[in-house]
């Protein structure tokens, strides 16, 4: 199987299952002996992958090796599937992919759904690899995490909540140790509190902090017992999922996984958050924020009105067609917001801002400083 052949077949989305699933998938998987990983369950929003990637970055410092799966069709395939922070390689993928199809091939009363398939090889790659950790992001809506269960019925998983709307679903409740969530108010709290009391799972909310020395381009952090941290991004929305990870390397710890402070404090520095609220460029100023939804939009400007008195005027933001036009309340911070009929360009004086999907942003800042031809 090739690798561009795996990655089809891994991701094909709408790949309904039927037939005994589970007797194939187990048979793949004890191919490899190993006690199955930690799995730690994120909601696929950019609350979640900020978490995510900040307690990646803390756990490969440690030295403790994971693997990262994200479940969204938005994600290019091949960076859906991480181990220890980069893309799996070819090789490696395209081998045990092929191996499972081949499983599947010779079942011919069985279909995996992709979902199955994803379990499947990360089980696998994680037995094989030594990965204590398995981080997986998904919907709320359209849990993964069950499908691991199948698997590994006794497998141990901690959820973090990053949105009011998460639940904690029926169908995980048995497996779930932990849940870990920002403070979303009393509603919120009484309902996930309920839930947790009911399964006897414990719950913990993000505890006392605080932010200092905020600047565009970081902030240094204080946490708990934690040592003051400083991250490269000055987002309120970044901070809170910093917070998110220390708190789930505080948990990881009580379960004997030894991350010490030097390695969480240099796994949130270095942390990869281009597709948060990003510096790109100092003269002239430019900054720029990855998101696909409304919902992303208003988080963003909540943001860009917090760090309004480091943006200096004129303003101008840039916006992707496909996202709405801000409230007045947000639209009252900008001089000028263009979309994507008007010519990219830079403010050489004031602040220029890009806020857009990934293509869009990329294409944005390429054109703007792109030299123009001699004549």
């Amino acid at each position: 199987m090739t690798y561009q052949h795996a990655l089809r077949y891994l991701t094909l989305p709408d790949t309904t299952s039927s037939g005994n699933t589970r007797a194939l998938l187990r048979a793949y998987v004890s191919q490899t002996k190993a006690a199955p990983p930690l799995f730690i369950h994120f909601t696929a929003n950019k609350l979640g992958h900020t978490t995510a990637l900040f307690l990646q970055g803390a756990l490969a410092q440690a030295g403790i090796s994971c693997l990262h799966w994200i479940d969204d069709a938005a994600t290019e395939p091949k960076l859906r599937f991480r181990l220890d922070g980069k893309p799996i390689t070819p090789p490696l993928l395209a081998r045990l992919a092929g191996e499972l199809h081949g499983m599947e091939m010779a079942s011919p009363d069985v279909t995996l759904g992709d979902a199955e398939r994803c379990a499947a090889l990360l089980c696998r790659l994680a037995a094989e690899e030594g990965c204590r950790v398995v981080l997986l992001e998904s919907m709320q809506e359209t849990p993964v995490l069950p499908v691991f269960c199948a698997i590994h019925p006794r497998l141990n998983a901690i959820a973090v909540l990053s949105d009011k709307k998460d639940v904690v679903s029926d169908t995980i409740r048995s497996n779930v140790r932990l849940v870990i969530t920002p403070t979303y108010g009393p509603a919120f709290y009484r309902r996930i509190s309920d839930a947790c009391a009911a399964s006897n799972i414990r719950l913990e909310i993000i505890k006392k902090s605080s932010r200092t020395a905020v600047t565009l381009g970081a902030q240094t952090l204080s946490y708990g017992k934690f040592p003051d941290c400083r991250i490269a991004s000055g987002s309120s929305l970044v901070a809170t999922a910093a917070f998110l990870a220390m708190e789930c390397v505080q948990t990881l710890t009580r379960m004997r996984f030894s991350i010490d402070t030097a390695a969480l404090q240099n796994g949130l520095r270095t942390a990869d958050l281009s597709h948060a609220l990003h510096l790109r460029c100092i003269q002239p100023l430019l900054l720029s924020d990855i998101v696909t939804t409304d919902e992303e939009l208003l988080l963003s400007l909540a943001d860009i009105s917090e760090l309004c008195p480091h943006l200096p005027a004129p303003r101008r933001l840039w916006l992707e067609d496909s996202l709405f036009d801000p409230p007045p309340q947000f639209s009252a911070l900008f001089d000028e917001i263009c979309r994507n009929d008007t010519e990219p360009c830079l403010l050489h004086e004031g602040t220029t801002l890009a806020i857009g999907c990934a293509a869009f942003v990329d294409a944005f800042i390429k054109n703007a400083l792109r030299k123009p031809k001699k004549s």
